[in-house]
């Protein structure tokens, strides 16, 4: 009799939230159907920062929750950027006709997109008011004041710097559950950022736990179920049994007598 050998996973899939059951064509009057088992996801696939906290001077540490017994933890880095969140004008200057263009400085800031203007009385700057606070800035940007009449005005930018990403550094595994998230904040000088994990939404594998019988052509392999997951496919791979090496050769001589297949022959 033919046996379901083993099970070929051709597409994982995608939004699967737990592990979708596996479902085989049925074989033939007086055959027994194959039976098998999903594994699906049980690895950290990313990190989402929820809320990125306030005035981080260095990215704090990253922990997950522990893996199961047998798993292994997940580990990851966080990374930190700034948005301009003020300024203190350190000098007026003087002979300001006009507002004079603030120009910023991102060289070496790692950030973009902050812009201003400022606004002048009796001669001289007497505010700066950010139109656009940028993003991506590791250091603050240095500012500059340009034309208006003027000489002399001079301003420091302050910048709030908070966790803007988790990159993996090990998926981990053994996961049934999505694990919490920590950011250690000491010596970060920061405060509130949090972040959510999700795990890997694909099914991984797919392992046989009753190779069935009396299979002629190989069965269809379908998933069910999985929490709204889809796409995953696999392809099962027919074995038949018999004797001996002598016996199978013989098996296949006569009941495939005259069809164009192709027969793998094992020697139990």
């Amino acid at each position: 009799t033919g046996e379901v050998r083993s099970v070929t996973l051709t597409g994982g899939g995608s939004g699967y939230t737990s592990v979708p059951t596996v479902e085989f064509s049925p074989p033939p009057a007086g055959g027994a159907a194959a039976t098998g088992t999903a594994t699906g996801p049980d690895t950290v696939a990313s990190v989402m920062v929820d809320v990125g906290g306030v005035d981080y001077t260095s990215a704090p540490t990253v922990e997950f929750s522990p893996a199961p017994s047998g798993g292994v933890t997940a580990t990851g880095t966080a990374s930190i950027s700034g948005y301009v969140s003020g300024s203190t004008l350190t000098s007026g200057g003087s002979g300001y006709t006009s507002a004079p263009t603030v120009v910023v400085d991102n060289t070496g800031t790692g950030g973009t997109g902050a812009a201003a203007t400022a606004t002048v009385a009796s001669g001289a700057v007497t505010g700066i008011a950010f139109t656009n606070q940028g993003s991506g800035y590791t250091s603050a940007p240095t500012v500059t004041f340009d034309g208006g009449g003027g000489t002399g005005a001079a301003a420091r930018i302050i910048i709030n710097r908070r966790v803007a990403s988790v990159t993996i550094t090990d998926a981990g595994s053994g996961y049934t559950s999505v694990p919490s998230v920590v950011f250690d904040n000491t010596g970060a000088g920061g405060v509130g950022a949090s972040a959510t994990a999700e795990l890997d939404d694909r099914v991984t594998s797919v392992t046989l736990t009753d190779p069935g019988s009396g299979y002629l052509t190989a069965p269809t392999v379908r998933f069910v179920g999985g929490g709204g997951g889809s796409g995953a496919a696999a392809r099962a791979k027919l074995v038949r049994r018999g004797y001996g090496q002598q016996d199978n050769l013989y098996w296949a001589r006569q009941i495939l007598y005259g069809k164009q297949l192709l027969v793998e022959i094992a020697d139990e």
